[in-house]
């Protein structure tokens, strides 16, 4: 049934249970090697060039709306809390983005520093946090070690070593749109599990609200 639904679902390899680990590593090496990147981009089939289009200009024109993209200095309160996120995760960055349509701009920001800090902002190009709004709005994205990863290897913040890892939570509106992230970023491999990330999906939900 796997084999006859590959294609449907994506499937690169075919294991039967007993199989050895030789032959275990050596499909997933395959799998890496010929499939395409399947990114957070990818995780839901795409609708239509309107309805994408659609979508991306509700979710601006609600942040035009909300009046979240200012001069002011950061919010006192969120400023605190990506503080206490930083360290309870014990990670050297934290932040709230808002992506926009051609940056992510911080609301908030811990252990900042450089060009973004006195930008506030990066391009989206390059912005892992874009890939979680570009999806469906409900997953997180985990990445434990972006040097080693088939997509974002290649990105200028990984290749100039200010980012190592990330993982990064959908902020989302009641009326759905995806607004931004909090996230988390390491210099060094991520190691999180099921309840960290649950934790970071509630302080995210948090930031939201």
């Amino acid at each position: 049934t796997a084999s006859m639904l590959s294609e449907q679902l994506g499937i690169r390899e075919v294991l039967g249970t007993r199989t050895t680990l030789a032959n275990l590593r050596r499909a997933v090496n395959d799998s890496l090697q010929r499939a395409p990147v399947l990114h957070p981009k990818m995780s839901r089939p795409p609708g239509s060039p309107q309805e994408a289009a659609g979508g991306e200009q509700a979710r601006l024109a609600q942040i035009a709306r909300m009046e979240l993209v200012d001069d002011l200095p950061p919010d006192e309160t969120l400023q605190r809390l990506v503080a206490d996120v930083a360290k309870a995760f014990d990670v050297p960055i934290a932040l709230v983005c808002l992506i926009l349509e051609d940056r992510q701009w911080f609301k908030a920001y811990y252990g900042l520093e450089g060009k973004a800090l006195e930008a506030r902002s990066t391009p989206r190009d390059i912005s892992f946090c874009r890939h979680v709004v570009e999806s469906d709005g409900t997953r997180v994205l985990v990445v434990p070690d972006a040097t080693i990863h088939p997509y974002f290897a290649s990105n200028p913040l990984v290749q100039q070593g200010l980012v190592r890892s990330y993982a990064g939570a959908p902020l989302v509106t009641p009326e759905g749109h995806v607004l931004g992230t909090l996230c988390i970023i390491d210099s060094k491999p991520l190691n999180i599990g099921p309840d960290e990330v649950d934790a970071l999906v509630s302080l995210a939900r948090r930031v939201a609200g």
